[in-house]
């Protein structure tokens, strides 16, 4: 029997979940999320609720949880950079942890990290971009980006699933903004308001918008070469996957 724990994932962990019982038998598979009932709850031999803690305290968790129901195999999505920093820990337990190095996928985790990285690529642009940590660098950035742009969002660098992305759209008033996704949306005012509550806060990106379809070129590096799927991900969840030889490139 191999034991596997999932931490904190997205639903569509379920499948995945599914697939690996079908083809290992013997798999147990041991389910976590802070969410009581997680819809992949239903699918794991054993769950758990857990705790919301900060990434050095997660790390001690992890590990004891990992001793405590003697796992072999953790597959991480919750704080994992922080677990993949600390991955000699768990491999001293004997556990195999599915991250991979630190080094490598921090600046992938990073978006001006990885615009850096990516800057003298040939035939790459880079758009254009400002970290900022103050109100009057957010006003500065979105001013400087504003004669160039129609419209400019931001984010805030460390995020999960696009928590903190906002479009500014100081249009927001009127019948056409009830087809309008309100939550995506501030006013500059409104922004800037924010900001101005602290004195700094984290890094945050402000860019321009990029109104148009979303492409995803998931890739997975193997013994026998890179997999590439290229996906265009639409105003909806329905994908199209499309091997278009730019985006291969």
């Amino acid at each position: 029997m191999v034991r596997i724990w999932f931490n904190h994932w997205f639903s569509t962990v379920y499948n995945i979940i599914q697939m690996l019982k079908d083809a290992m038998p013997d798999a147990y598979i041991i389910g976590t999320n802070e969410r009581e009932f997680a819809v992949y709850r239903t699918i794991c031999d054993e769950w758990e609720t857990e705790p919301a803690l900060d990434d050095a305290a997660y790390v001690q968790y992890s590990l004891e949880f990992c001793r405590k129901h003697q796992v072999d195999v953790f597959v991480p999505r919750r704080k994992f950079l922080a677990i993949s920093r600390n991955r000699a820990a768990f491999e001293a337990l004997g556990v195999r942890v599915l991250v991979d190095d630190y080094d490598l996928i921090y600046p992938l985790n990073c978006k001006s990290e990885a615009y850096r990285a990516l800057a003298d690529v040939p035939e790459l642009r880079i758009p254009d971009y400002h970290v900022v940590t103050n109100a009057a660098q957010f006003q500065e950035a979105y001013q400087q980006l504003r004669e160039q742009y129609a419209q400019v969002c931001f984010k805030f660098e460390r995020d999960e699933g696009g928590n903190s992305f906002r479009l500014i759209d100081n249009h927001r008033k009127g019948y056409s903004a009830l087809f309008k996704r309100q939550s995506t949306r501030m006013t500059f005012d409104q922004a800037y308001e924010a900001l101005s509550e602290v004195d700094s806060f984290p890094n945050m990106m402000v860019m321009p918008y990029l109104p148009n379809e979303e492409i995803s070129a998931d890739c997975l590096n193997t013994p026998d070469g890179l997999i590439i799927i290229p996906r265009i991900k639409g105003a909806t969840r329905t994908e199209r996957v499309t091997y278009d030889e730019d985006i291969l490139q």
